[in-house]
């Protein structure tokens, strides 16, 4: 064989099709199979930086991430496709062979998943339920690591045995009873055998005692009237606030909605409107009392179906 005819083997032109795609669904990769290396790390890490920027100076623009993320898929799909046209026979780099281009995003998406796994997940958040903490379309990052709940892109890892300590006014992120296919994201209102009442738009929490205890583990007093323009209705609705040992925070209430008190969680021997925490279960509240889908509804929750706690929101 010449050495012509060697050097020959190993040239190569990229598939214009398959740039597009890379680039449209996997942008930076797209430089990896034209062979741009150089160009593959320096969009890589621009992405990176611009990620952080938008995430500390303009986070409204990454909550919009569904609309412009198409534009930035067809930007990177137009210069790999642009890129191939381009090409030459050239000599082909490992990494633009098809195990170069899946070992360079193993190793790029590997951590990234582990770290939505086991350390911190973004969730969005969908309702009013939480309102006034946390309103629709808000983003919160949840620390998973202690809750024993492992997984992420609704795949499940590992579970373990839950090492944090759950307090009274935690927001948590966990699969409901009633739906364990989703995600909700309540407070946390009574642990494992409190007796938690409520009874005319007020919760009263007793910790591991009889009715006639007098202390209430809940203070709560009127701030102001609220409205919202999340909120789909033209009365005035009421600003409480609450505090447990470890937590304050506000609530509303609608003075006016009825309580649904028929479609409470009915728990044998007890009455109405009166629940008894069972050992590894908790009681779960919407901070948005009349429109909020909760304990009250559904019953306990398992502290086995608990994901992470919130710890930033923006």
């Amino acid at each position: 064989m010449s050495e012509m005819e060697v050097n020959l083997s190993n040239t190569w032109k990229p598939n214009g099709t398959i740039a597009f795609v890379l680039g449209f669904f996997l942008q930076p990769f797209t430089f990896l199979y034209v062979g741009r290396g150089k160009a593959f790390l320096f969009s890589l890490l621009g992405i990176s930086l611009g990620a952080f920027a938008l995430f500390f100076f303009a986070p409204n623009v990454l909550k919009n991430f569904e609309y412009w993320g198409w534009g930035v898929g067809l930007l990177f799909a137009s210069f790999g496709w642009y890129c191939s046209s381009e090409a030459k026979d050239i000599p082909r780099p490992w990494y633009s062979k098809w195990w170069g281009v899946v070992f360079s995003g193993l190793i790029f998406f590997i951590p990234i998943v582990l770290i939505r796994a086991f350390a911190i997940e973004p969730f969005s958040i969908p309702s009013r339920s939480m309102s006034p903490t946390l309103s629709p379309g808000q983003v919160v990052f949840v620390s998973k690591w202690g809750y024993g709940n492992y997984g992420t892109y609704g795949l499940p890892f590992v579970k373990t045995q839950i090492s944090n300590p759950i307090q009274r006014g935690d927001v948590l992120v966990f699969a409901p009873p009633h739906a364990p296919q989703l995600d909700y994201v309540k407070r946390v209102i009574g642990l494992p055998g409190d007796h938690v009442f409520y009874s005319k738009k007020s919760v009263v929490v007793k910790s591991n005692c009889d009715q006639t205890c007098s202390d209430n583990l809940f203070e709560s007093d009127f701030v102001s009237e609220w409205q919202s323009v999340h909120m789909d209705t033209n009365q005035t609705l009421l600003k409480y606030s609450e505090a447990t040992t470890s937590h304050s925070y506000n609530v509303i209430i609608n003075p006016k909605m009825p309580s649904f008190t028929s479609r409470f969680y009915d728990q044998t021997g007890t009455e109405q409107g009166h629940w008894i925490v069972p050992d590894g279960q908790v009681f779960m509240m919407g901070d948005n009392r009349d429109y909020s889908e909760d304990s009250r509804y559904y019953g306990f929750v398992p502290i086995s179906n608990v994901k992470g706690s919130v710890v930033l929101v923006w």
